[in-house]
């Protein structure tokens, strides 16, 4: 299965801490429910699962032209732990059925023309 999202990638945020409770800012809330609603599927994949996910932001309009033409040699701000923790909270219970299913992962981030975000995810076959 191959999702592609036209989002902009937002790393997960540490959650806030108060004296109610743990919760996550609105911002982030926002957009684990619109990779969610983006997703369309029919059950949840069941089993060992491999995934890639290619997250690309847009090139700031801040930059110089001659940076603008080196983007590809320029490694884009966040985590690769934390862009991934947002894709897997969405589509857990809604693709697969628990994140812990995962078992082999590939992520790339890179700056690009366009905000995009590709998720793939495929069932391991069962050796025999």
């Amino acid at each position: 299965m191959t999702f592609i999202y036209d989002l902009r990638p937002i790393p997960a945020p540490r959650p806030r801490i108060t004296r109610f409770g743990a919760y996550n800012d609105g911002k982030y809330t926002k957009y684990k429910n619109t990779i969610k609603s983006l997703t369309k599927i029919d059950k949840p994949l069941q089993g060992a699962l491999k995934m890639e996910l290619i997250f690309q932001t847009i090139i700031p309009k801040s930059w110089t032209k001659k940076k603008k033409l080196n983007y590809k040699n320029i490694i884009p701000v966040g985590d690769v732990d934390n862009y991934s923790k947002g894709i897997m909270d969405a589509l857990n219970n809604h693709a697969f059925i628990d994140d812990r299913q995962i078992v082999e992962l590939k992520i790339i981030k890179r700056y690009g023309r366009s905000n995009m975000i590709i998720a793939k995810i495929n069932e391991i076959e069962k050796e025999s």
